[in-house]
């Protein structure tokens, strides 16, 4: 797929300078990525409604939004579903189309420390989940990381569930194992620093 590139942070900002506002607490990432058929639907849209770039293309509050996920959860019979259910969705499916990379995670949602995807965000979600949503919706990864991406999609055919289940501890195991072998070599790097 082709994406463009918006830069969010830059934009964050200006409007809470607008504002008289600052960013505290939550950064937005400094990118978001969309698929280029959506930005023509979106210049579309703009255009038809003949909208000024200062206009809200989808004018809904956060508690609008929060109403009507009210609504679906009880629609759906859903009791957990939330507005963190969709950003916990993005992390699960980013991070196993990455081969469990949690910087990328890291850099495309703008967190500042790794350890919080990882603690707060990502699910168990099976691969072939992960890559039909990845598929469906598609979803941007940097291309740096389409073998990955692309070895994941081939690779989740012929597996079944349990071989699948086994190479993701596998993986993750891997990725614990290493993050706490970096996190002893800067304590020690500190400690000889001394």
């Amino acid at each position: 797929y082709e994406f463009i590139t918006i830069p969010t942070f830059e934009a964050v900002k200006k409007m809470k300078k607008e504002r008289g506002e600052w960013i505290y607490k939550k950064r937005p990432p400094g990118y978001i990525y969309i698929p280029l058929e959506l930005r023509d639907f979106i210049d579309g849209y703009i255009s038809k409604y003949k909208l000024d770039e200062k206009a809200k293309l989808i004018p809904v509050t956060y508690n609008s939004v929060r109403t009507e996920i009210n609504r679906l959860r009880e629609r759906l019979n859903i009791p957990d579903l939330t507005l963190y259910c969709f950003r916990n969705t993005w992390v699960s499916v980013i991070y196993a189309m990455s081969g469990f990379n949690a910087d990328v995670v890291e850099e495309l949602g703008g967190w500042r420390e790794t350890k919080t995807i990882l603690k707060h965000y990502k699910s168990k979600m099976t691969i072939d989940k992960a890559a039909a949503i990845f598929q469906k919706f598609k979803m941007y990864i940097p291309d740096e990381y389409e073998p990955m991406v692309k070895a994941t999609l081939s690779g989740i055919e012929g597996m079944t569930d349990v071989e699948e289940e086994k190479s993701i501890r596998s993986l993750e195991d891997t990725v614990k194992t290493q993050t706490e072998q970096i996190a002893w070599l800067i304590a020690e790097m500190k400690r000889l620093k001394k």
